[in-house]
């Protein structure tokens, strides 16, 4: 019996210098929902972004992309980009992929051309 997954839901919390940008359900299509909310967070240029991925059930190559993407514009302008909490079948995708360190300070590349 397959398991239903449920849709994206998003949302952004901001606090001074600091956005929580958290991601609930199932990042694998439709990429535009979130896309939107990307680019307004980073319009705002936020010092730090942390991102919430404890209630994220699953995270495609999509979901990979727009992460990349996130941090490529926040570390653009200055900022970081760090992961805050994520479940274990997110953090799995996420180590075996090596896009983990790029959200760790102490393993970050310092001039990635990756970032």
């Amino acid at each position: 019996m397959s398991q239903k997954r449920i849709n994206l839901a998003v949302s952004v919390a901001y606090e001074g210098d600091l956005a929580t940008l958290s991601l609930m359900g199932d990042v694998s299509s439709s990429p535009e929902m979130i896309e939107q909310q990307l680019e307004e967070l980073v319009a705002r240029k936020p010092l730090t972004v942390m991102l919430d991925l404890s209630k994220l059930e699953y995270m495609s190559s999509i979901g990979l992309g727009l992460i990349l993407s996130l941090r490529r514009a926040v570390v653009g302008y200055g900022g970081t980009v760090r992961i805050s909490a994520a479940n274990a079948n997110v953090m799995d995708v996420l180590r075996r992929t090596s896009v983990d360190v790029l959200f760790d300070p102490n393993r970050a590349p310092k001039d990635s051309t990756t970032n």
